[in-house]
């Protein structure tokens, strides 16, 4: 998203990541009153719902709509909507033909700006798939297309992606996988055009696979790290997180024949085959879910099923600089998934958890932190400073550096804090940009601290266009040699609505 430059500086530090709330998109399927009714029961933890709405057409004409009901909601609740928008089907020979049309992109950009307007919509993602490869660069076309327009109309463009390690493989089943679902999305362009991607890590087993886990813990940190390897701000990745489960078994039709069938069945249903089949399912903690097989009529039926424990799993591993998490799908959810969000979201880290490979030792005599906020503010200014200023000072003298320090920020890493000055401080005052804080929000703990502002940021990137954004930051403090240090700090904007 334009305006990057100050969105995160992630320390890898001696402390856990502070109790920032990350943020978790669930997306919907369809309409009526149970996902409504889901969505209003769990709005403490929903920041984003995102349902499966529109659809695009040959000509790019978008139709759908939003149930009126959710958006209503969703407005009380201050939970933002965004919309999928959709190759119906996943229909490839359509994607290919509004891809190659010029007239119909602009089409389907000119209607979204149109309809997100009316309903006042936060944003829309992408969810095009089963295009070719070779279309790679015209999706990559169309969604900076689509993302300028929206921008400018004060929307946000996220996209979902189905994730890949980047191996197409020697069976013709990879290579089809890797060429018509994987292999197509250019990850590391469209997170310098968009705001943020949705990875879906899930679906690794599905109806045309062998039966096996719908989100396996190595296969899903597997695709993660290809896609931070591709220079994917990790602070712009929601990691996909499955509510539904996978359900196995053969299968007879006119139409088809005999075949085998993999199916996703939502938790209601899992209940249902397990009591049907008489088993018990068993943990598999290597993979993160839970299994169960049963022999009915001669052959075996199987069932990897997603429920609370197998969603903790995933929460336990997920890693604290990504954005959040992206969830399929509302209503399939098992009984006790969203008191793991809760527990997730309001989590309290330790802040005395240390790296000891870079601890520092502490003379028994060191002076005790002085808990005064005007401290931190003193620091925020400075460092706001330099901001405007393109000037790596007020960093060099107020953020704690060692050998070995790195820095992500802007989808790149940087060795040290010099490379941060470097690559992204200094060249701000190029932008003329203009940093706000307000509303500066103190807290001490020990010989640590944490502040949250508010943020305003006005800039004109290099291709003339104005950013004028609104947002949160967090800072992370520690007290080392009797001053208080930067030892992290994380923020997030978007664009004011006009």
């Amino acid at each position: 998203m334009p305006g990057a430059m100050f969105r995160l500086i992630l320390l890898s530090f001696l402390v856990a990541a502070p109790a920032a709330s990350q943020e978790v998109l669930i997306y919907a399927h369809g309409s009526g009153a149970t996902a409504v009714d889901s969505m209003v029961t769990h709005a403490d933890v929903i920041d984003i719902i995102a349902p499966q709405a529109f659809r695009v057409d040959t000509l790019g004409v978008v139709r759908g709509q939003v149930d009126p009901r959710l958006l209503e909601e969703a407005r009380r609740l201050d939970i933002q909507v965004i919309p999928l928008i959709v190759n119906p089907g996943f229909n490839q020979e359509l994607m290919h033909t509004v891809l190659d049309s010029p007239a119909a992109r602009q089409t389907a950009v000119d209607s979204m700006v149109a309809i997100g307007t009316r309903h006042g919509f936060d944003g829309w993602q992408f969810d095009f798939e089963n295009f070719h490869v070779s279309y790679r660069d015209k999706m990559t076309a169309f969604y900076a297309e689509t993302a300028e327009a929206l921008h400018a109309a004060g929307m946000s463009l996220s996209i979902a992606v189905v994730p890949t390690d980047g191996i197409t493989g020697e069976s013709p089943f990879a290579r089809y996988m890797a060429d018509n679902w994987r292999n197509m999305f250019d990850m590391a362009a469209m997170d310098s055009i968009g705001d943020f991607i949705s990875l879906m890590t899930y679906a690794q087993h599905g109806g045309a696979t062998a039966p096996g886990p719908i989100a396996g813990l190595a296969w899903t940190d597997r695709m993660l790290e290809f896609a931070l390897v591709q220079g994917v701000d990790p602070a712009r990745i929601s990691l996909g997180m499955p509510f539904y489960s996978g359900h196995w078994e053969a299968h007879h039709s006119e139409r088809t024949g005999l075949r085998p069938v993999g199916r996703e069945v939502p938790y209601r249903r899992v209940h249902e085959l397990l009591e049907a089949g008489g088993t018990t399912p068993q943990w598999l903690p290597d993979v993160g879910a839970s299994l169960a097989y049963w022999e009915q009529e001669g052959t075996y039926q199987w069932l990897f099923i997603e429920d609370g424990q197998a969603l903790r799993a995933k929460l336990e591993a997920f890693r604290p600089e990504l954005r959040g998490i992206s969830i399929w799908v509302m209503g399939a959810e098992a009984p006790g998934v969203w008191d793991e969000i809760r527990r997730w979201k309001t989590r309290t880290p330790d802040l005395h958890a240390q790296d000891h490979q870079h601890q520092h030792t502490e003379a028994a005599d060191a002076a005790a932190p002085v808990h005064d906020s005007a401290l931190l503010e003193a620091i925020l200014e400075d460092v706001r400073l330099g901001w405007e200023n393109g000037d790596g000072t007020p960093f060099y003298q107020h953020f704690l550096d060692w050998d070995g320090a790195r820095y992500f920020e802007g989808g790149g890493q940087n060795e040290g804090l010099e490379g941060l000055v470097i690559n992204h401080v200094e060249p701000e005052a190029e932008l003329g940009l203009q940093l706000g804080f307000s509303n500066i929000q103190t807290h001490f703990e020990g010989a640590f601290a944490w502040a949250v502002v508010d943020t305003e940021i006005k800039l004109t990137t290099s291709d003339g266009r104005d950013i004028h954004n609104t947002g949160h930051g967090t800072y992370l403090f520690r007290w080392v040699d009797d001053a208080w240090k930067v030892v992290h700090t994380q923020s997030a904007s978007r664009p004011i609505r006009r």
